[in-house]
């Protein structure tokens, strides 16, 4: 599409974008009897050029290599599934605004933005994804109500200059949860992640990154590093409740393996509880602030320091965990 396309299909009559060998729809269009079955990359998808738009409504996609593929485009999609493909969505230095999209059974990435593009996504659903539910590179993204459920991979990977922003979402059972790297930035708002059961993070930020969570709630964490801030990076956490870490530190803050660089973590009104090993473990040049924080819970120790880190901690109450602060060199003000 170097011009524009637009569909208008109904909830009850949508309008189909689907492979040759699918007879589910219009019938047995290549004449075989069945004999093929439909499968993932079957046909190119909807790509769109140089200045072109969209505008798709009440439409589904199956079994397209790139659902949507955008590159220098515009537009919009209401009411849109994207099944069966390789990747659902691809945008390259495009602009589009989401809503209504149900993406599942996608054998790469749900929804990649690169280079400058500007996305809005809303109401949305992706599910059964092997890499990446959301992936973005230089660009600017806007999430809210985005349920992403199932993924063999990370949930979120943003980098190189991105900003996220993600609000009244929920996103559950991938392998690791969002990493954000690279000079970016990551707003987690009113949202709750759960159930990461690989052996990565929750929350993964370094190389000079920002994560911001607020009002959240994280639960059943299996990665050795729940929250993990290294390497000239910050994180902030506020009114948030991170319980059930099954790691060896529920939030790990440093600043780099070589002493040079400095990160920083601020806690407060959040409880942290229940681990099978550490709360949090700060150390290398990190430094870490709490205020009105609970930590309890933890078989092994509530705070672990090492290396001469800088803490403060005001207006919190460390309880109920084998040790409640453990230190090996460290600035420690309470």
């Amino acid at each position: 599409v170097y011009g524009r396309l637009v569909t208008d299909g109904t909830a009850g009559d949508p309008v189909y974008f689907t492979s040759l060998y699918d007879d589910s729809v219009g019938g047995d269009t290549d004449g075989d009897g069945g004999l093929i079955t439909p499968n993932s990359g079957d046909w190119e998808g909807i790509n769109l050029f140089d200045g072109g738009s969209l505008e798709i409504k009440n439409s589904k996609i199956d079994y397209a290599y790139i659902g949507i593929d955008s590159e220098y485009g515009n537009g919009l999609f209401d009411s849109v599934s994207i099944f069966h493909s390789v990747l659902a969505v691809y945008l390259y230095e495009s602009t589009f605004n989401i809503n209504n999209l149900n993406v599942d059974d996608v054998s790469f990435n749900a929804l990649s933005f690169y280079s400058s593009s500007t996305v809005t996504v809303s109401n949305s659903v992706i599910t059964n994804v092997i890499k990446y539910g959301v992936e973005i590179d230089n660009s600017t993204s806007t999430f809210n109500n985005l349920i992403m459920d199932g993924g063999l991979s990370g949930a979120m990977d943003i980098s190189n200059n991105s900003y996220a922003s993600i609000t009244n979402s929920v996103i559950k059972n991938f392998f690791s949860g969002a990493d954000v790297y690279e000079n970016s930035e990551l707003d987690f708002e009113n949202s709750m992640m759960e159930n990461i059961v690989g052996i990565s993070s929750a929350f993964a930020t370094y190389n000079n990154s920002k994560i911001n969570i607020s009002s959240s709630t994280v639960n059943e964490i299996n990665g050795d590093y729940a929250f993990d801030v290294f390497n000239n990076s910050n994180m902030t956490i506020s009114d948030s409740l991170l319980e059930n870490f099954h790691g060896q530190y529920a939030i790990d803050v440093f600043g780099d393996d070589n002493g040079y660089a400095t990160s920083t973590l601020e806690i407060t009104n959040s409880k942290i509880n229940n681990g099978d090993k550490n709360g949090l473990f700060v150390y290398r040049r990190a430094n870490a602030t709490l205020n009105n924080v609970e930590i309890s819970n933890f078989l092994w120790s509530g705070v672990y320091t090492y290396a001469n880190p800088q803490i403060t901690i005001t207006d919190s109450t460390i309880f109920n965990n084998d040790y409640g602060i453990e230190s090996y060199g460290a600035n420690i003000n309470i």
